[in-house]
C-alpha cells in the first residue's frame, strides 16, 4: 500500500510557484476591486443622506418652475417617492 501512494505522488508534478502567485494576485485584485466598489457605493449613499430626503435623484428636468415636467413624466425622489404628472382634464367647476 505504501508503494502505491509513493508511485501516485511521484506521477503528479508539483504546482509551479509562479502559477500559485499569479492566481493569488488575481484573487487579491478582484477582492480589492469589490472593496473599492462597496466603498464608492457607501460614499454615494452618505452624500445622498447629507442633502436630505426629497431631493430628485434622476438627471434631466427637475420639475421646477424653470424646468417643468410634462404630462406622463415621472419624478423620482431619493426617498423612493415617484410622482407622475397626469394629462390636463377639465372639471365641472371650470378648473
Amino acid at each position: 500500500m505504501d508503494t502505491e501512494e509513493a508511485a501516485t505522488a511521484a506521477e503528479t508534478p508539483p504546482a509551479a510557484a509562479g502559477s500559485r502567485w499569479f492566481h493569488g494576485c488575481w484573487i487579491a485584485a478582484i477582492a480589492l476591486l469589490a472593496l473599492f466598489a462597496l466603498a464608492a457605493h457607501a460614499v454615494t449613499e452618505f452624500e445622498k443622506s447629507l442633502d436630505g430626503d426629497g431631493q430628485m435623484e434622476q438627471p434631466g428636468r427637475s420639475g421646477s418652475a424653470y424646468q417643468p415636467l410634462g404630462p406622463g413624466a415621472t419624478a423620482r425622489y431619493e426617498d423612493g417617492l415617484r410622482v407622475t404628472v397626469s394629462r390636463p382634464e377639465a372639471h365641472d367647476d371650470g378648473t
